[in-house]
């Protein structure tokens, strides 16, 4: 006589299987179906004479990814079974032909969703807070870069009106240089005809 136990995975994660506590688990695929088949005579030798009990000698013992410990497991329960998400995707849950729970556990691929999308949103919160600081230092250097541009503009405009005043200044200069050059000559002119007709003046006495 053989007995049949099939498990049936209805999440997207690779699980591990075994119909015997102490084995090592067989690959179970995402949205896979495994089956498993064994005399009773085995059960037979635990149990000789006790039909019932090597009939529930068997069960089925499920480990999520790598993890090295069962994590669901049937015990003594002839039946198919199938592996899901709970509606609120909490736990995992191996429920029997009667859709009854036979035993759940913690939902590790949520949990590790969770992680990444805490790693994601930590690592946008970083991006982000990168993004805002080298915005801002491009302000502050926009901001510097235009103080200088406006001190240079102030620095010329100063250099520029010293430099008219300065021109003014020699301007001024140089026509009250004229003008004191003018009267200088014209003071000369106006003392040579003194001088002649105080000349003249004495000629005509004699």
């Amino acid at each position: 006589m053989v007995i049949t136990i099939s498990i049936t995975n209805e999440t997207s994660y690779t699980w591990y299987y075994s119909y015997e506590k102490d084995k090592n688990g067989s690959k179970l695929k995402a949205h896979g179906t495994a089956t498993g088949r064994w005399p009773l005579g085995f059960s037979l030798l635990k149990y000789p004479f006790r039909m019932f009990d090597a009939m529930l000698d068997k069960g089925i013992f499920l480990s999520y990814g790598d993890h090295s410990r069962w994590d669901l497991q049937s015990d003594n329960r002839i039946d198919d079974f199938t592996l899901r998400e709970s509606d609120d995707r909490q736990y995992f849950e191996l429920v029997n032909s009667s859709d009854e729970v036979v035993d759940r556990c913690t939902n590790f691929a949520r949990v590790e969703e969770e992680k990444r999308e805490r790693e994601e949103r930590k690592r946008q919160q970083e991006q982000e807070k990168r993004r805002k600081k080298e915005e801002e230092e491009r302000r502050q250097a926009e901001l510097e870069r235009m103080r200088k541009i406006q001190e240079e503009r102030k620095r010329k405009q100063e250099q520029q009106e010293r430099e008219r005043v300065e021109r003014e200044r020699r301007e001024w200069e140089r026509r009250e240089r004229e003008r004191l050059e003018r009267e200088r000559r014209e003071q000369e002119r106006l003392e040579r005809e003194q001088l002649e007709q105080n000349g003249n003046g004495e000629n005509g006495k004699d």
